[in-house]
C-alpha cells in the first residue's frame, strides 16, 4: 500500500482535516469538492520556510500543489496584475511549469504570455488580461481548470503524492486497482459544478477555498 511520506504526513492530515474530508488522505475520499478544497488547503500547510528545498526531498506533486494553488488563490483574490504583484513572478511561472508537468499545457503557455505583457505594461490590466486571453486554452474558465488539475492529481496520487511502502507489489501501477479510486475519479456520475460545491468559504470569485 502507497504512503505518504513522513515529513509531510502531519501537513496532509490538517489540509484532510480543515477540508472536513472523512477519508486521510483527502485525496481517497469519494467528493470532488472536498478533494479540491484540500488541495487549497494542503498548499498553504506546504507553504513553509525554505519550502523550495524541503519540497525537493517529496514526490513531485507536493511542488506542483504547492506551486499552483497558491498562485491560483492570489489570482483568484487579485486578478492577474495584483495577483502576479503579491505572489512574485517567480510563482506564476513556477505555476506555469507545474501547469505543464500535469499535461496543461495551454494554461501554462497562457501564463508565460501573461508575465511577458506584464513586463511591458506592469500596469495596464487590460492588456495583461488580453495577453492570457489571446492563447487558445480549454483551461481559461477556472471552472475546467481547477476540477481537471484536481481530478489528474487524484488519479495520480500514488506516483505525484506518495511513495511505495516495502511491501508494495511492484506490479501495482496507478489505475490498475479501481478499488483504491474513488467514485468520482472511475467514471461514475456526479452533479453539475454549480450543484456540487457548496457556498464560498471566503474567496471572492465563489470558489472553492479560502484566499488567506
Amino acid at each position: 500500500m502507497p504512503r505518504i511520506p513522513e515529513s509531510v504526513a502531519p501537513h496532509v492530515q490538517a489540509a484532510s482535516e480543515a477540508a472536513g474530508s472523512d477519508i486521510h488522505p483527502f485525496w481517497r475520499c469519494d467528493s470532488e469538492g472536498t478533494a479540491e478544497e484540500g488541495m487549497y488547503q494542503l498548499a498553504t500547510e506546504l507553504d513553509v520556510e525554505n519550502a523550495e528545498q524541503w519540497l525537493g526531498l517529496l514526490p513531485a506533486g507536493y511542488r506542483i500543489v504547492h506551486s499552483i494553488f497558491l498562485w491560483e488563490q492570489s489570482r483568484a483574490g487579485g486578478g492577474f496584475v495584483t495577483g502576479t504583484d503579491n505572489a512574485g513572478a517567480a510563482c506564476v511561472e513556477a505555476a506555469a511549469s507545474s501547469y505543464e508537468s500535469m499535461d496543461m499545457r495551454e494554461e501554462a503557455a497562457a501564463l508565460r504570455a501573461m508575465l511577458a505583457q506584464r513586463m511591458h505594461t506592469p500596469h495596464d490590466h487590460a492588456r495583461v488580461q488580453a495577453a492570457y486571453d489571446a492563447v487558445p486554452n480549454p483551461y481559461r474558465d477556472d471552472w475546467d481548470r481547477i476540477p481537471t488539475l484536481v481530478r489528474r492529481l487524484c488519479e495520480q496520487a500514488e506516483v505525484l503524492l506518495e511513495v511505495a511502502s516495502p511491501a508494495r507489489h511492484m506490479g501495482a501501477g496507478v489505475g490498475t486497482d479501481a478499488g483504491n479510486h474513488p467514485g468520482w475519479l472511475l467514471g461514475e456520475a456526479v452533479a453539475p459544478a454549480a450543484q456540487r460545491r457548496g457556498p464560498p468559504a471566503g474567496r471572492p470569485d465563489g470558489r472553492v477555498g479560502a484566499v488567506r
